[in-house]
């Protein structure tokens, strides 16, 4: 089999501009970043929202007696630490609301 052969023009092309195609590299990641990072920022304070307002609809004095609910709530409510997903906290709300499902 023959080996083909590269271009000397077309290297040398992609070395001079090698300087330019490292800008714009970064100039996407650093986008794509500041994407990423709003994005999970909107995540989180609509997830803040949301607990909330169930919070809110089935706060203790509406329905006394629902503290298993109270509880599906406070342990959904801290799943979510500043931008991180807290496990142990995850598994814990799982745990309250299968309790909850469970007792009818």
């Amino acid at each position: 089999l023959e080996k083909t052969k590269r271009s000397p023009i077309l290297f040398s092309v992609v070395v001079n501009n090698l300087d330019k195609i490292n800008v714009i590299g970064s100039k996407i990641q650093s986008e794509t970043a500041k994407q990423w990072s709003g994005l999970h920022d909107n995540v989180g304070r609509e997830w803040g929202k949301v607990t909330s307002s169930i919070a809110k609809m089935f706060s203790r004095e509406r329905h006394r007696g629902a503290e298993k609910l109270d509880e599906v709530l406070r342990t959904f409510q801290a799943v979510l630490n500043g931008n991180e997903v807290d496990t142990a906290q995850l598994l814990k709300a799982c745990r309250a609301h299968l309790l909850l499902m469970k007792s009818g």
